[in-house]
């Protein structure tokens, strides 16, 4: 059963003017969709296609400018992520062209992998679509990486969908975590970074 929590702390950018908005609600179908709704919607149709491996969808959602950033683990730092364009993504999939990713948390070996090959082994470990908890601006995860989104991402939002661990002797060990970092930009929401997060030692 998915769980959603919300803290609501911080303000929209509006794409491209600069301005800061409490609530912004957009039109689909129809339907006006609220700020959370949205933010929502964009991480399940996100979550959706990276599970699917749809690499065209993914790179469609992929921020104009700031690209798509990657962190195997729950802290980020930003001068030793990976972080690709749009173009750069699909072009390094067709070329199957490997990337340093990370060390290996208290193994220290090197993270260095193609995309397909991450995705697979790093960031869809768990079902996150069908059994996460889900949280806005909010983590509940808690392991032995320091988590600093807010501090990495102050302007932008994020969903944690958290797996908790399913035997009780064993939970604290066995969930995991998976951010979306996203950003409105010119109207429409565009993933910035994805950090995963789980126990590693």
């Amino acid at each position: 059963m998915v769980l959603f929590s919300c803290k609501p702390d911080k303000p929209v950018l509006s794409g491209g003017s600069g301005e800061l908005s409490d609530s912004v609600s957009v039109e689909k179908e129809d339907v006006q969709l609220s700020r959370d709704e949205q933010i929502l919607q964009f991480n399940k149709e996100f979550l959706q296609a990276v599970k699917d491996k749809n690499w065209e969808k993914i790179a469609e959602n992929i921020h104009p400018e700031k690209g798509l950033c990657f962190s195997p683990y729950a802290y980020f730092v930003e001068d030793k992520s990976v972080c690709l364009k749009k173009g750069n993504f699909l072009k390094s999939i067709k070329e199957k062209k490997q990337f340093l990713w990370g060390i290996t948390d208290g193994e220290g070996l090197e993270i260095k992998e193609t995309i397909p090959q991450y995705f697979e082994n790093y960031v869809y470990g768990k079902n996150f679509l069908k059994d996460a908890q889900v949280h806005i601006n909010e983590s509940v995860a808690s392991g032995n990486s320091i988590n600093n989104v807010e501090e990495a991402f102050p302007d932008d939002f994020y969903v944690e969908n958290y797996v908790p661990g399913k035997d009780p002797e064993t939970a604290d060990f066995t969930w995991q975590a998976l951010r979306v970092v996203m950003q409105k930009y010119k109207g429409k929401w565009y993933a910035v970074a994805l950090i995963n997060d789980r126990w590693t030692i």
